[in-house]
């Protein structure tokens, strides 16, 4: 069985954030893990951020970013917040003992940027040692900010254990100037990739195989500065499972398709995106289905 945080850590410290192109996929195919580009995801400074809405299209429906948990002193007190959250919290009452890993720094924000550094963090529940969180942590002058969602890595269908799903760095991060992203200041888009395998049961002998690659996505963490200058992010939002081909993974997987036009971020649904409610909790999200024309919020 992979271990994901060795797949993590170790592809941060080689890459610090670069893309991953030659990085091992599983052991028993050697097949290399996918790098994805945000290219044709990069923000488009709006021409206007307002638009006229015929009676014949529905008004837009409001993505608004979570205020990020912070500031911190340092990343150990960040990562505290992580598993111990408020009263209301559902992981305060599950996770006992834990692990918070630092990764290497991301891209470097240019100078004139407010976020002067951002690392991933992984948390992972010691009683439940197959299941970890990567949350997206920036630096500003008032000290740390920890996302407290983010993207899962997990065993699927836990008692046959089928899949397993692994999270890892995609392409360093793009920091978004002024006016990239409606009613804000900076922001900042960091793509990570799922992997996922499938492990096969040999039905006379009951025997599980090596794990053989299945498919792999792209899930995209978008944080911004509002107007109140506070940091927050939107619920990690993710591509379809683009499958592989004889156990090997797509060269270049697709990256999320993310544009702003006119202030609206448009979603076909053929696109097959999806936003993870929940996540971040070491527990079960809520895939919700993204489709139509969205306007983004950051307080």
């Amino acid at each position: 069985m992979l271990r994901t945080l060795a797949l993590v850590f170790s592809a941060l410290v080689a890459c610090g954030g670069a893309p991953l192109d030659k990085a091992t996929a599983t052991p028993a195919t050697a097949s290399t893990s996918p790098s994805v580009t945000p290219g044709a995801g990069s923000i488009e400074p709006s021409p206007s951020t307002s638009s006229s809405t015929t009676a014949s299209e529905p008004p837009p429906t409001a993505l608004d970013g979570r205020p990020m948990l912070g500031p911190f002193k340092n990343l150990a007190e960040a990562c505290k917040s992580l598993v111990s959250g408020d009263e209301t919290s559902k992981s305060k009452s599950k996770t006992k003992a834990f692990d918070c890993l630092p990764g290497a720094n991301l891209t470097q924000p240019p100078k004139a940027s407010p976020i002067d550094r951002a690392m991933l963090v992984v948390v992972t529940d010691k009683a439940v040692p197959d299941v970890s969180v990567t949350h997206l942590a920036l630096h500003l002058v008032g000290g740390w900010f920890v996302d407290a969602e983010g993207p899962e890595a997990f065993t699927d269908a836990a008692m046959s254990k089928t899949y397993r799903t692994d999270i890892v760095p995609g392409s360093g991060p793009a920091v978004f100037l002024a006016g990239a992203l409606p009613n804000t200041t900076y922001g900042i888009r960091y793509d990570l990739l799922e992997l996922t395998h499938v492990v096969a049961t040999d039905p006379v002998t009951g025997k599980k195989g090596a794990a053989q690659f299945h498919g792999v996505r792209d899930t995209m963490l978008l944080c911004a500065l509002g107007p109140s200058g506070a940091p927050s992010c939107l619920d990690p939002i993710r591509t379809e499972l683009q499958l592989g081909k004889n156990g090997v993974a797509p060269e270049e997987p697709a990256a999320m398709a993310f544009s702003i036009v006119d202030g609206r971020w448009t979603v076909a649904s053929s696109q097959h995106v999806q936003m993870l409610r929940g996540a971040g909790h070491l527990e079960t999200h809520q895939e919700m289905p993204l489709s139509g024309a969205y306007v983004l919020h950051f307080p």
